[in-house]
């Protein structure tokens, strides 16, 4: 497995985002939940 793709960015983390959904999106529970710990992992991980 080669990782130097990822070489470029300081942190590793500049391929990912937050996720935001818009508003009138209708999401199952579990769908938001797997957003928050993305969220929370990005939050947590990819700090600058």
């Amino acid at each position: 497995m080669s990782l130097s793709g990822c070489a470029g960015t300081a942190s590793g983390c500049g391929w990912v985002r937050m996720i935001v959904p818009d508003k009138s999106d209708v999401l199952a529970r579990s769908t938001k939940e797997q957003i928050v710990a993305h969220n929370r992992a990005v939050a947590a991980f990819c700090r600058k």
